[in-house]
């Protein structure tokens, strides 16, 4: 049975990583250089106070004791106090902060600015075991009620174009791309452009 809780644990900073980081690698290892410096960064985010990679922040589903399913999701007026949480977290990682924050500022151009009354649906994570057996769907339902009980108009999700199987579980949700975003810049290190869908709750 798939039990929710509102935040994840500490203790599963291992597993969590890895789920993250299986979510979007080209994205992950762009940002912080290698998968191997990825999952030792994103370990780290999941266990900072605060931050869109907290858990504390993260919403977790678990099936028989073990994480099953991630997601960090929030209405589009959190974005500035979140990203203030994020740079915070990220002053606690080892190696090259200014290279780090430089980084993720070149991604943000892949992300259009969320409009207000949106809900944002920033990770969503089923671990490798449990893919294929409906966990998603029901989880995804979930969080389009809980937005729709906060006054959200919508969901917005962004997905990078290399991923048609993360494309076509959100169209096959209700979910249509309202823009691809390329940016030149990024090419070269082989990162695709990002697809923002979008799903109107009412």
């Amino acid at each position: 049975m798939l039990q929710f809780f509102r935040s994840g644990s500490a203790d599963e900073a291992q597993v969590a990583a890895r789920m993250i980081y299986d979510s979007d690698p080209a994205y992950y290892d762009f940002w912080f250089g290698s998968a191997h410096a990825a999952l030792l960064c994103l370990e780290k985010l999941w266990l900072a106070p605060a931050g869109s990679l907290s858990h504390a922040h993260t919403n977790v589903w678990r099936e028989d004791g073990q994480l099953s399913v991630l997601v960090s999701h929030y209405p589009s007026s959190d974005d500035i106090r979140l990203a203030e949480a994020d740079t915070q977290a990220q002053g606690q990682l080892r190696g090259d902060l200014a290279q780090l924050l430089q980084r993720e500022a070149m991604l943000a151009w892949l992300f259009p600015h969320l409009p207000a009354d949106v809900w944002y649906l920033q990770t969503f994570a089923v671990s490798t075991e449990r893919r294929g057996r409906g966990l998603g769907t029901q989880v995804l339902a979930e969080i389009e009620s809980t937005a729709r009980a906060h006054g959200a108009l919508a969901v917005h999700v962004d997905v990078d174009s290399a991923n048609p199987s993360a494309l076509r579980f959100y169209q096959s949700h209700g979910f249509e791309i309202v823009t691809s975003t390329r940016v030149p810049m990024l090419e070269p290190f082989r990162l695709p452009a990002s697809f923002r869908l979008a799903k109107n709750l009412f």
